[in-house]
């Protein structure tokens, strides 16, 4: 399952010619009875039983620790699924850097939803889906970390929460937010709902920012789970789940302000990073 596009690919490359690619919809079932593609169909079905009737598309990366699992992402609207199997070992090993390394793949499956309600034919349409394979993602290991850490070093604090949508003063956001990543560590929760900036150029390093804290804190305990994000929320689910309970992410967000630790010591500088935050914020919630 590991095998190359040519012998003499890029290395860097980070596309598989065998990843699998499934796509449903109104008549358009591609790929859909085999193994992962089976399993999305059946996910859809009980997901749109009990979502809204329209909702902004939702992305999604799953990962397990099991080796017979390959990291999976795809984008969901209310009228089309899409979802690819990725076979590269360094999806594997760096799995919390895949919203970044296959944005353009999720962008790519974005804009063919969008075209699938034209007057195309299924052959021109298994086509588009299968192009998708071939988006490249060019990046070595070194330069992934690279460019990763460079971004959320340019990120200070406040520039993230100004683009939140939120009138929580930050200080109690932050506590609130660390109680909730506390209970997911502690076992006495599965399901964390996080907030995202609306700001294109902030979007995807946040998604980032929050996959590395959670895999930082998480440690033996981030085995089987599944992330979906939208317009402004990030859905974090540990262990299996139902497909109704990803409902949540469209949920309008609330957050209490009962019960807050005012002992817990995240930063309040605001000059501050999202690279520093992420290993300030850490320490914290090891501690």
């Amino acid at each position: 399952m590991m095998n190359f596009i040519r012998k003499n690919r890029d290395p860097y490359s980070w596309s598989y010619h065998n990843d699998l690619i499934a796509a449903l919809g109104h008549d358009l079932r591609y790929h859909v009875s085999l193994g992962a593609g089976a399993e999305f169909e059946l996910f859809l079905q009980e997901f749109y039983a009990s979502s809204p009737k329209q909702f902004s598309p939702i992305h999604f990366l799953s990962a397990s620790e099991t080796e017979s699992q390959e990291p999976m992402i795809g984008v969901i609207t209310r009228d089309f699924g899409m979802l690819r199997v990725l076979e590269h070992p360094l999806a594997r090993e760096f799995v919390s850097f895949i919203p970044w390394v296959y944005r353009e793949t999720f962008f790519a499956m974005q804009r063919l939803i969008k075209q699938l309600g034209s007057n195309k034919t299924l052959p021109e349409i298994y086509k588009n889906i299968e192009d998708i394979r071939w988006v490249n993602h060019k990046l070595s290991r070194r330069s992934m970390l690279e460019e990763i850490i460079q971004s959320l070093s340019q990120i200070k604090l406040h520039e993230f929460w100004e683009a939140i949508p939120t009138e929580i003063p930050l200080e109690i956001w932050l506590n609130v937010v660390t109680q909730k990543i506390k209970a997911l560590i502690q076992g006495e929760s599965k399901s964390l709902k996080l907030p995202l900036p609306c700001n294109e150029n902030l979007f995807i390093p946040t998604v980032i920012f929050w996959l590395q804290l959670l895999e930082s804190v998480l440690g033996h305990r981030y085995r089987h789970w599944k992330v979906y994000w939208s317009d402004q929320s990030l859905l974090f689910m540990n262990g299996p789940h139902a497909p109704c309970e990803v409902i949540l992410l469209l949920e309008p967000e609330t957050a209490s302000l009962q019960d807050i630790d005012q002992k817990l010591m995240i930063p309040k500088d605001t000059e501050i990073t999202l690279m520093k935050l992420l290993s300030c914020w850490g320490e914290v919630l090891k501690g």
